[in-house]
């Protein structure tokens, strides 16, 4: 469920604080699925993930990633919007209104995946973390013009 709140009254110190709670909360759902995890999720361990969804198989695991997945997105959000406001530059310019949740940093990270670029990813970087590869998913299909 995503809440949406009009910050545009708010002074650049209150924006300042309010990023930087929603980002230590963001941090929180991750580091919690993170530590639930007990390693860091490689390229190849996503790989596996979505093979093990497309063919039904649901574990505590794939649940954990899952909301690490969210996790990772409401981190991408936020550090998006915060650069906007601070640095005036985005990292990614998504289309406006779209909701950024693990699901679609999902999608987007597969769509990546198959262009030539991603591939690559997935042959010479399989050990690569898989915030790496969500970064660079958003900046490949989101660019700021």
């Amino acid at each position: 469920m995503a809440v949406t709140i009009s910050i545009k009254k708010f002074s650049l110190s209150m924006k300042k604080t309010i990023f930087l709670l929603v980002a230590c909360l963001s941090c929180v759902s991750s580091l919690s699925a993170f530590a639930a995890r007990e390693s860091k999720f490689t390229l190849n361990e996503y790989l596996e993930y979505v093979q093990n969804k497309a063919n039904g198989k649901q574990s505590n695991r794939s649940s954990i990633d899952s909301i690490y997945l969210n996790g990772v997105a409401n981190g991408f959000n936020v550090s998006n919007v915060f650069s906007g406001l601070i640095n005036k530059k985005s990292l990614f310019c998504s289309p406006p209104n779209l909701v950024i949740n693990g699901d679609f940093l999902d999608l987007t990270m597969q769509s990546f995946l198959v262009s030539e670029e991603g591939r690559r990813m997935m042959k010479e970087m399989g050990d690569t973390s898989v915030e790496v590869v969500a970064l660079k998913s958003f900046i490949t299909i989101y660019p700021c013009k």
